[in-house]
């Protein structure tokens, strides 16, 4: 790996070239002949451990390699020597797997080689994801996972399936320009692949979840359970597309891991969701896509996140013992789309407000710090940041929270508090008199005096303190500046903002300079 930092460079083009060979040609053909030699080691390899380590370095290579600028295939060509062992009797190699293929569905930018490998093996636009949901029943086709790997007829059809969605015989397209090799998916080349559920997800499903087998109900061990679910997260992160029409399969997942007796498998379920629910906020938000392009509707998102709302996050929220998970659990829900906040239910409104508020005040500062993220992103919607008593409630609890003796606690504290100043700053532009009549002066004051007193912290606090304060100093109404204390206050925002302009970080200057420019 001494050579990792010149990897991206490598150019696997198919140009000949005479007297004069280029370094990046030189590194491609390195890249490939790594692949080459691992393969053929794995091929020959049957002792576990040292299949284990194999398999672990593959993974590493994959990580490394910039596959958009190689030549097709060689990640079929991986993934269809590696699947022969997802079901191997070692566990540890089992896990090195899913491990590897992880490392596939992670490769950034997104291939349509990774595409053809993960697709249903059968695509069909009437399957009915309802069908799949059955077949991950004991005849799903994925076996146990403790028997040899090669068992017979479940794994064995398994395998076949996933044989057939390796496509190892995908082709550099005519006219591909010299070191952008490998095509980068696009969402209408996606659609054709996303009618059923990828095989690759009903293997991480049968993984996770306790099944029937011979011997009665099996659970994998928490390894391989938990790289299921990492795999799972790469591949809403990277793939999201493809994997869209299985969103019931991984609702039912989710739903099932919250209820594990095993802290760390509800760890990883909460970024589980955490990565699929930034899939679905950008999913609803983009503007990109027709009604046509097979993307899911704001009904169907909306539904997602009144199943999540009716137990599962409550009851983490509420009673985790396990503060990473509540805190990983909190930035899921800052990741509902105003658009879906705006058509839940009202008393599932409520509970995200009550629920988040209440952890603002937490024990934990890796909880506060979450909840208090999550209060900045919730006054921004539109429809809470015209509601005068939600915005109020957030504004007592970060000026309650900008006392916290934990940094990184004030800094997204001070974050949130400018996205409130935001909020009020909107509200003024709309035109909103009656939201300017209801806010509190007294209110509006502490929050002007806290702005001026966290310009005095750390950088990462002061940044975001002078957004709030250049905010406030646009927002005061004009019943305000006749008061004395109001005027007085103006004086020292402003003393402040321009002793931030001059020292500091250039993100601090930057952001005091166009506050300056919010107030003229």
């Amino acid at each position: 790996m001494a050579l990792k930092p010149s990897w991206p460079t490598a150019d696997d083009s198919e140009q000949k070239f005479t007297t004069f060979v280029p370094f990046s040609a030189i590194l491609a053909s390195t890249i490939r002949e790594l692949h080459r030699c691992l393969l053929l080691a794995l091929v020959s390899e049957n002792i576990p451990l040292t299949l284990t380590q194999l398999i672990k370095c593959i993974s590493t290579l994959i990580g490394n390699v910039p596959y958009s600028r190689m030549r097709p295939g060689l990640l079929s060509r991986v993934v269809k020597q590696v699947r022969n062992f997802i079901t191997y009797r070692d566990p540890n190699v089992r896990v090195a797997c899913l491990t590897c293929l992880g490392a596939v569905a992670a490769i950034q930018p997104p291939l349509m080689e990774i595409c053809h490998i993960i697709q249903p093996a059968r695509p069909s636009s009437h399957t009915s994801v309802s069908r799949d949901i059955d077949h991950l029943n004991v005849d799903s086709g994925i076996s146990s996972g403790n028997q040899s790997n090669s068992s017979p007829n479940t794994e064995n059809s398994m395998i076949e399936e996933s044989k057939e969605n390796s496509s190892p015989g995908v082709r550099t397209p005519v006219g591909a320009h010299s070191g952008i090799q490998t095509p980068v998916y696009t969402e209408g080349s996606l659609n054709a692949h996303a009618h059923s559920v990828s095989w690759l997800v009903k293997l991480c499903v049968r993984n996770v979840l306790p099944h029937t087998s011979e011997n009665g109900e099996h659970t994998e061990p928490l390894p391989v359970r938990l790289e299921s679910l990492q795999v799972l997260a790469h591949l809403a992160k990277g793939y999201f597309p493809i994997i869209r029409n299985s969103l019931p399969v991984l609702l039912d997942l989710i739903l099932k891991c919250y209820m594990d007796q095993d802290q760390v498998v509800r760890l990883h379920t909460s970024k589980l969701v955490d990565d699929l629910t930034q899939a679905l906020q950008r999913e609803v938000q983009s503007t990109e896509l027709t009604d046509s392009s097979g993307r899911l509707s704001l009904q169907q998102v909306t539904e997602f996140w009144v199943s999540l709302l009716n137990g599962a996050i409550t009851n983490i929220l509420q009673t985790e013992s396990n503060c990473a998970v509540k805190a990983t659990t909190c930035d899921c829900v800052s990741n509902i789309a105003p658009q879906v906040y705006a058509s839940l239910p009202v008393d599932k409104k409520v509970l995200c407000i009550t629920l988040i508020l209440g952890l603002t005040s937490d024990e934990d500062k890796i909880v506060r710090s979450s909840a208090l993220r999550t209060v900045g992103v919730f006054v921004l919607f539109p429809c809470l940041k015209e509601d005068v008593c939600f915005v109020a409630d957030a504004a007592n609890a970060i000026l309650t929270s900008m006392e916290d003796t934990c940094l990184n606690v004030r800094f997204k504290t001070a974050w949130s508090l400018a996205n409130l100043c935001d909020a009020l700053v909107m509200n003024k532009i709309e035109g909103d008199n009656d939201f300017m009549n209801d806010f509190s002066d007294l209110l509006l004051q502490k929050l002007f005096t806290t702005s001026i007193k966290a310009c005095q912290d750390s950088d990462k606090v002061k940044s975001n303190a002078v957004r709030a304060l250049g905010n406030i100093l646009r927002y005061l109404p004009i019943r305000s500046l006749a008061k004395s204390s109001f005027r007085t206050s103006v004086e020292n925002g402003v003393r402040a903002l321009i002793k931030n302009i001059s020292s500091g970080t250039m993100k601090l200057r930057w952001n005091a300079c166009y506050a300056c420019k919010q107030h003229v």
